[in-house]
């Protein structure tokens, strides 16, 4: 039996997406899904008392959003998460495997 990884995805967006609005710099804003990975949030690790350094941080903030929704994100654009915060886009998206999901790579804009 095939995987369906267009559901799967859809589903993972459902049970822990956030509502955000994808801000280009040359183009209208868009609303979107994100699902936020932070140093926090990311993979299940052991509680060490080990903290990363702003550089590592920046590195490690990501958000995850559907290639339908935003089918082209550009570095330099903002990502605004209520509850969260607004972020700008540092490197490169990255499109997942089965070109549905983009990686953004974030840092946290402080206003």
């Amino acid at each position: 039996m095939a995987i369906d990884f267009a559901r799967v995805a859809n589903d993972a967006f459902r049970a822990f997406g956030k509502p955000a609005r994808y801000c280009p710099a040359d183009d209208l804003p868009r609303d979107c899904t994100v699902i936020v990975e932070t140093p926090e949030t990311g993979a299940p690790m052991m509680s060490t008392g080990f903290q990363l350094s702003a550089k590592a941080q920046e590195v490690a903030l990501t958000a995850d959003v559907r290639r339908s929704e935003v089918p082209c994100p550009k570095k330099g654009a903002r990502l605004e998460v209520p509850g969260f915060g607004i972020y700008e886009i540092v490197r490169e998206p990255i499109l997942d495997e089965e070109k549905l999901v983009w990686t953004l790579p974030l840092t946290e804009l402080r206003e």
